[in-house]
């Protein structure tokens, strides 16, 4: 994945870059993207690229055998009987997420808990190509946009989902499987620094650390690329864009993480009771305020609280 600094050595258009992306798309082989994270998204997306090597932790059962199965459930509308599952089976490569290991990494999918995505990627750094691209695909990339370090040539980008997933208990040796709950979107584009960047006071958008801007849509147009090309859906976001979509998806998470475990209830269920669209409301209204506050990542404005409720009661 020579992307990242052949588009910035080379002076192209932005439709010639996409162009050109696609193009070395069909050229690089699937196996050198690594997929770090066995959970429920971690495993969708390995199933759905079983090309790619699913990492997982040093110790994992799992990790006994060289690959995989990777079974997706999910419903069907039927007739008189009503829902049918439906079932996709892959087989991937494993490895570990550190030690062994030394296949190069092009591309990083990362899938764990964003508590544990920077100890992730410190565990596969030595692994990293030059021009790597590291996806993160976990709640909680606000939290990363200033601590994660990347090679002098690689993109960090992130991937927001509104497809929905939850691991079955395990049932067979061998064999992993996950119930794809809900179709949704995925949306990919760089992360900006939180902190406001280019110290000239023009307001300019910041840009991913040591990553011009052109190499950074280029490696989002690929990364969406492969998702789309595996069936997921994905659209390409512009840094601004981007940013604000993660302030959305927190104000989800705020509110709906904590209720549905406390009230043991689906997400739909929160807004029908007053105590809930009470509380929406407060903690929208709260991030809204954070939010205003928080140096701009871009010139995007920041979403209002009545757009984060609105969003909240999408989801």
């Amino acid at each position: 994945l020579a992307l990242a600094g052949f588009l910035h050595r080379r002076t192209l258009s932005r439709k010639q870059a996409v162009q050109l992306a696609k193009e070395r798309l069909a050229l690089v082989p699937t196996n050198r993207m690594h997929i770090l994270g066995g959970g429920a998204l971690g495993t969708l997306w390995a199933a759905h690229c079983p090309a790619a090597t699913l990492l997982l932790r040093e110790g994992t059962t799992a990790l006994q055998a060289s690959r995989l199965r990777l079974r997706v459930h999910r419903l069907r509308a039927g007739e008189a009987a009503g829902p049918v599952d439906e079932a996709l089976e892959a087989c991937v490569r494993l490895e570990p997420s550190s030690g062994s290991a030394t296949t190069p990494i092009g591309t990083l999918v990362i899938a764990t808990k964003a508590y544990g995505a920077a100890a992730a990627l410190e565990g596969v750094r030595s692994r990293l190509q030059s021009d790597a691209v590291v996806v993160l695909l976990c709640n909680g990339a606000l939290s990363l946009a200033d601590s994660l370090q990347l090679p002098a040539g690689g993109a960090l980008l992130v991937a927001t989902t509104t497809h929905g997933a939850w691991l079955h208990p395990p049932r067979q040796e061998g064999l992993r499987e996950v119930q794809h709950a809900g179709r949704g979107t995925t949306w990919v584009g760089p992360l900006l620094p939180l902190r406001a960047g280019g110290g000239g006071g023009g307001g300019g958008a910041a840009r991913v650390a040591g990553v011009p801007e052109v190499a950074s849509s280029s490696s989002a147009e690929l990364a969406a690329a492969r998702f789309a090309a595996a069936g997921l859906g994905a659209v390409v976001e512009g840094g601004g864009q981007t940013s604000r979509r993660l302030w959305l998806k927190l104000a989800a998470n705020a509110v709906l993480n904590p209720l549905t475990a406390l009230w043991n209830v689906r997400n739909g269920e929160v807004l029908r009771r007053p105590d809930g669209r009470r509380i929406a409301a407060d903690v929208c209204a709260e991030i809204a305020q954070v939010c205003a506050a928080a140096p701009p990542a871009a010139a995007t404005p920041s979403p209002s609280a009545r757009e984060l409720e609105a969003f909240v009661e999408d989801c």
